[in-house]
């Protein structure tokens, strides 16, 4: 198995295949969900070949200065339990330790590959949550030191904070035109609170 370090254009074909069949027909994920352009190539990719078929990809994105997002991790369903997609998560970590200074990871992992994450120094950060459109649980996972995790987390909430500060306007009035009894109020507010954390 070879592992390479790619561009956006260097591998889109390969990438798209092996996403395609993965997410959108395996899983069900919206196609709308599973494309966008400029994420693809503001994006670094680790493919796996098989001679010169490639079979296994992630992406590593830049989301701000020393944090980068690891991504769309997928491997064909017939070269599965191989070791493919640990290896190329250690490939993204070793990039991340000898080409970027002070760098950490963060992604939103599937329940089902959690262990593997863990097994490889990963920590997880949150409970269990649904994606949007796709009904699949995942966990939020951070690898990097304690000071950065303490970084990250302190970041999320105060970008949490902010989206109850914008939505409770919206809320309130969504509140003050029904004639939903208190009950129903208080499951509609956990539904929001649920739906924007």
């Amino acid at each position: 198995m070879d592992y390479k370090r790619l561009k956006f254009d260097e591998c889109k074909e390969d990438v798209y295949n092996i996403r395609r069949k993965v997410f959108i027909e395996e899983q069900n994920c919206p196609e709308e969900m599973e494309w966008d352009e400029k994420e693809e190539k503001d994006s670094l990719y680790f493919v796996a070949f098989k001679g010169n078929v490639a079979v296994g990809c992630l992406r590593l994105r830049n989301i701000e200065q020393n944090l980068l997002k690891m991504e769309r991790v997928a491997v064909l369903k017939e070269f599965r339990r191989r070791g493919i997609a640990t290896e190329l998560i250690r490939e993204a970590m070793l990039y991340t330790q000898t080409e970027t200074s002070d760098t950490s990871i963060y992604a939103y992992a599937q329940v089902s590959a959690l262990q593997a994450y863990v097994s490889l120094g990963f920590t997880v950060l949150s409970k269990v949550w649904i994606e949007d459109g796709t009904f699949i649980p995942h966990q939020t996972i951070f690898w990097g030191t304690p000071v950065s995790i303490e970084m990250f987390l302190k970041n999320q909430l105060e970008k949490r904070q902010e989206v109850m500060k914008n939505m409770m306007p919206a809320i309130h009035q969504f509140y003050r035109k029904s004639r939903l009894t208190n009950k129903d109020s208080r499951s509609i507010s956990f539904e929001y609170l649920i739906f924007i954390i």
